[in-house]
């Protein structure tokens, strides 16, 4: 099985097809919280997430944040490259989301081996993330106290430090575990 997800920023066309290319659902949802949750459970239906790809023309955002913490794999595909391929489904006509749900669906169906895969993030990364995020902050806070402290506030010593805090934080999670 594959799916397709149309987005857009007020609604979403989303469709399942199987393994021959048959559509199996076909849904149009709100670009909500609640109608992104609906799409999400509405796609457990048919089987387990981590083995339901999902197309789809951007690499980030809330919908690509629910896919992946629902874990799906999320094939992002650059709208460029999707025009591209649009001529195998017949003569080009204009665009319309239903029939581009579908077409995403199918696009992965056959090319999945070619294209970039999104997959959820480890749990353990996601621990390590936040903890980082949370140590950066505390080490920010210190060095504005301490500018405070002292009177005086040195913003490129301060931005500095923050840098170098973030390339601390780049190698350990670059480095071999």
């Amino acid at each position: 099985m594959f799916v397709g997800w149309d987005w857009a920023s007020t609604a979403h066309d989303v469709t399942v097809i199987d393994s021959a290319g048959e559509r199996m659902h076909r849904m149009a949802i709100p670009h909500t919280e609640d109608g992104i949750a609906r799409a999400v459970a509405t796609l457990a239906d048919y089987g387990d997430p981590g083995e339901l790809p999902v197309a789809i023309e951007t690499t980030r955002g809330l919908v690509v944040d629910r896919l992946l913490g629902a874990g799906h794999p999320v094939i992002p595909v650059h709208p460029n490259a999707f025009h591209a391929v649009r001529p195998r489904w017949g003569a080009a006509r204009a665009k319309n989301d239903p029939g581009d749900s579908f077409k995403l669906a199918d696009y992965a169906r056959t090319d999945i081996h070619r294209l970039p895969v999104l997959t959820p993030t480890l749990p353990e990364t996601l621990e390590l993330q936040q903890r980082e995020r949370r140590h950066f902050a505390r080490r920010a806070d210190e060095a504005e106290a301490a500018g405070h402290r002292h009177g005086v506030l040195e913003p490129d010593r301060v931005g500095q430090e923050a840098a170098h805090l973030e390339l601390g934080a780049l190698a350990r999670l670059q480095a071999p575990v």
